[in-house]
């Protein structure tokens, strides 16, 4: 009888944001995956509990899993590589299409902020194959530290990264409880945004007007305006609307259902990957007026039931091939998700965290007039750069107060 010493990896992925000075075009497969991917994970979230706020980061899972799939092998790989949206493209040509994408992002517009970072923490005891550790610096430019894992100090120095990294929209990333001394690596990326509106709301329009939730009841919501040309959209099921940051690079898209049409029938029409790229070609610079709630959202979860039900199956189990991280088998225990969103009249922050568990182990409306948008129900949202990759994602049912 052959026994294994268990021993964990904790991979943590964190969204930050804020940005620099004139975008490459990305490449596409990257892009469509990454949508693809954040499609499909909001439905499952979404299909688990339509009724709360829902606001992902497909960017920053996408790149804590990546990152992870440079130590996995044989099916391990082909699932992850499935789920993920990349097919039959080989990893190496991954791994250059997320290095083009962050060097994208990151000289998208000098008038948004966005930083984006990532560190592997190294058990000092472990021995790591080197093809996976240079793949991680090379394309992902991460960091290489290493620590122990018993020592008290470690996680206070994780969370300070984490907190540094996200300008303190997410101070605190782990627990004492999430490492021991069987973990053996954590790898975090990190992804900050904040954006100001190209054309700011004016604070002295914004007054409480009434939200109706899915219940049928109407709390207050500081509720902003603008009037003017903005990217719009209608049909009989949705209005829809861009509202872009800074040089008009990086932009949030609003998708209210029509009244008689629910959440989920709009999300199942808008959220795929052909028809988000349909609608954006009707979006069209039109006269109108445009409330939208002056709120916060904030948002957890854990993923691994969603990412096993998308086909990322051995992962998760004795049958996981990580054997390209280490020589100590182990496998993913645990993937968390955090996201922070605030919106206000001068425009937005979001910061999302993705933290990866690894345990050692075996055609266009024209329309008349002007048109008015009163976002006062629940609606859906999405953060993307001109290329139409997709940082944020998600659903706002009850706004929160961000006063």
């Amino acid at each position: 009888m052959v026994y294994r010493i268990c021993r964990h990896v904790l991979v943590v992925g964190l969204c930050c944001f804020a940005l620099m000075a004139e975008a490459q075009a990305p490449p596409p497969a990257i892009v469509a995956a990454n949508n693809a991917f954040g499609f499909h994970l909001y439905a499952a979230l979404a299909k688990a509990d339509a009724t709360k706020n829902i606001f992902i980061s497909p960017v920053s899972i996408e790149y804590c899993l990546a990152m992870v799939a440079n130590g996995a092998q044989g099916d391990t790989y082909t699932q992850m590589a499935q789920t993920l949206g990349w097919g039959d493209l080989p990893l190496a040509q991954v791994n250059a299409g997320f290095q083009t994408l962050t060097h994208n992002l990151l000289i998208a517009d000098p008038q948004v902020q966005l930083t984006l970072a990532d560190s592997l923490w190294l058990d000092s005891k472990s021995t790591f194959l080197p093809a996976f550790t240079d793949a991680n610096t090379q394309y992902f430019g991460a960091e290489l530290r290493a620590v122990s894992f018993t020592d008290p100090a470690t996680v206070p120095a994780i969370n300070g990264w984490v907190k540094a990294k996200t300008q303190g929209m997410i101070p605190t990333l782990i627990s004492k409880d999430d490492v021991d001394g069987t973990t053996l690596l954590m790898l975090l990326n990190a992804l900050y945004f904040k954006g100001a509106w190209t054309t700011p709301f004016d604070a002295k329009l914004t007054t409480d007007q009434p939200f109706t939730l899915a219940d049928g009841t109407t709390p207050a919501v500081k509720m902003m305006q603008c009037a003017g040309n903005l990217s719009y959209y209608e049909d009989a099921n949705l209005q829809m609307v861009r509202l872009p940051y800074g040089d008009g690079h990086l932009s949030m898209v609003v998708i209210l259902p029509a009244a008689g049409q629910t959440l989920d029938a709009t999300a199942q029409a808008v959220f795929t990957a052909a028809s988000w790229t349909d609608y954006a070609t009707k979006l069209r610079s039109l006269p109108g007026t445009l409330d939208l709630p002056r709120f916060a959202a904030h948002y957890s979860a854990d993923l691994p039931t969603a990412l096993q039900a998308l086909g990322m199956t051995d992962a998760f189990t004795g049958k996981a091939n990580f054997s390209g991280i280490s020589t100590t088998p182990c496998y993913i225990n645990k993937v968390k998700h955090k996201t922070a969103l605030e919106v206000n009249e001068e425009g937005t922050k979001a910061a999302a965290v993705t933290a990866v568990g690894m345990r050692v182990g075996a055609a266009f409306h024209r329309l008349e007039a002007p048109f008015v948008m009163n976002v006062n129900h629940p609606f859906l949202l999405a953060l993307q750069n001109e290329d139409g990759a997709l940082l944020f994602l998600g659903q706002i049912t009850k706004p929160e107060s961000n006063i």
